[in-house]
């Protein structure tokens, strides 16, 4: 194949650029099928999909080189605004950047055809963080719950409101997590994190554990997983989807998610005075720039900040004290 896709531009190949480009498809699919998750190997099957149906038109047959043609499935990708969004179209230019770095890197082709300012942008995140009195609607019915699965649901809103972890960290917690004080866990692109638990995350987390074990007659071990299903098994992203959708509709405070607690977590303890640097460490963050997403601070909220961060308040408060 390399010798087929490296000739491409200089001469007309029997088999076709784009019959080369299928072949090549085909090669990375195989290969990450032998190397990372199920699911994730068929996310790459359907977002390569599209470059699939692209190569089949009359217009990338008339392509002779990797470059014309990709820059002509950016423009047929663009043509899709209207049914696909933004954010999938940016996924699919993606996972075909990978696919053409990994045959640049495997010596498949010369060099990668796309650069990545070339490509759909992943569209800026909106965050909708929660008001303060959204999350006493969440929080209050629960306090004075005394069932495992109603102290479950107080312990992940209290954890991620307290802590920001994501949908897949909080559920890489274990019960042994709760004597140490923190989780460490394995975040997005397989980094290292350590989420700190606050003392309220704790002792929601505990209290809850010591209901499950006393009503469910399961004693946990420390390497077990802390958040338990009805059937007595680890919980899935699934079903903790659905309970916190049940329970934000049931409350009136929807959409409810793990990532909307996340950005509610960020938003108000950066609106609350809390260092850059603190918050960009306990969501796990490599950069500061990324927060930026997460801020959406209300008039109140800046005009309650600039007084109390005031050069000149620390000056008021040593004459009160004189």
């Amino acid at each position: 194949m390399r010798k087929q896709v490296q000739n491409a531009g200089k001469k007309r190949d029997p088999l076709g650029i784009s019959e080369q480009v299928a072949t090549l498809i085909d090669a990375y699919l195989q290969y990450r099928r032998a190397t990372v998750a199920t699911k994730t190997a068929q996310l790459d099957e359907y977002l390569l999909r599209s470059l699939r149906q692209y190569l089949a038109t009359p217009d990338a047959q008339q392509h002779t080189q990797l470059r014309p043609l990709f820059l002509g499935f950016l423009g047929w990708l663009r043509t899709l605004r209207e049914t696909r969004s933004t954010a999938t179209l940016n996924a699919i230019c993606e996972r075909v950047r990978a696919m053409l770095n990994w045959a640049y890197e495997e010596g498949l082709i010369d060099q990668v055809p796309l650069r990545r300012k070339e490509t759909i942008r992943r569209p800026e995140p909106t965050p909708d963080p929660l008001s303060e009195d959204q999350i006493r609607k969440l929080l209050r019915p629960l306090e004075r719950a005394t069932d495992w699965i109603s102290l479950r649901r107080l312990a992940i809103l209290t954890v991620c409101l307290e802590c920001g972890p994501r949908r897949g960290e909080l559920l890489q917690m274990r019960y042994g997590d709760l004597k140490q004080g923190h989780s460490r866990v394995r975040q997005k692109g397989d980094r290292p994190h350590v989420i700190l638990l606050t003392r309220r995350a704790l002792d929601a987390c505990k209290r809850y554990a010591q209901a499950y074990q006393q009503q469910r007659g399961h004693k946990l071990q420390p390497s077990d997983m802390l958040w338990r299903s009805t059937a007595g098994l680890p919980l899935q992203a699934d079903d903790l989807q659905k309970d916190l959708r049940r329970w934000g509709r049931k409350t009136g405070v929807y959409p409810l998610s793990v990532h909307r607690l996340r950005k509610t977590c960020a938003t108000l303890r950066l609106a609350r005075g809390a260092p850059t640097e603190v918050v960009r460490r306990l969501l796990g963050h490599s950069t500061d720039r990324v927060l930026r997403h997460y801020v959406a601070l209300t008039d109140k909220q800046q005009r309650q900040l600039l007084e109390e961060t005031s050069p000149l308040a620390h000056k008021r408060k040593q004459r009160k004290r004189r």
